[in-house]
């Protein structure tokens, strides 16, 4: 992995959602569940990330996961309490391809 990796993260920046009032904290990377499985040359990494709202409205971010150089994405799915979400979409920065939409 590059010297210039960084750590995934939520990022509010950009988004276009109500500005927190007072006393609201800014949800969070709560648990980072991570399952490897090595298939000869090959390395498959799952991971989970639980994002923790302590508040009591539904807000809106981004997560930023970094992926080392020669990465390939195989998929991705996006579950509320259960419930996975089918219209969430990713985009890989740094990338000409459109946005892929979970399915």
């Amino acid at each position: 992995m590059s010297a210039t990796a960084t750590a995934p993260r939520l990022d509010f920046s950009n988004l276009q959602h109500r500005p927190m009032t007072k006393g609201e904290q800014s949800p969070f990377i709560a648990m980072v569940a991570c399952k490897v499985s090595i298939h000869g040359l090959f390395a498959e990494i799952s991971k989970t990330f639980t994002i923790f709202n302590p508040n009591q409205r539904d807000m809106e971010t981004a997560l930023l996961v970094p992926l080392p150089p020669a990465s390939v994405l195989c998929g991705h799915a996006l579950d509320i309490n259960g419930m996975i979400i089918a219209h969430c979409s990713l985009e890989l920065l740094g990338s000409s391809d459109p946005p892929a939409s979970a399915s």
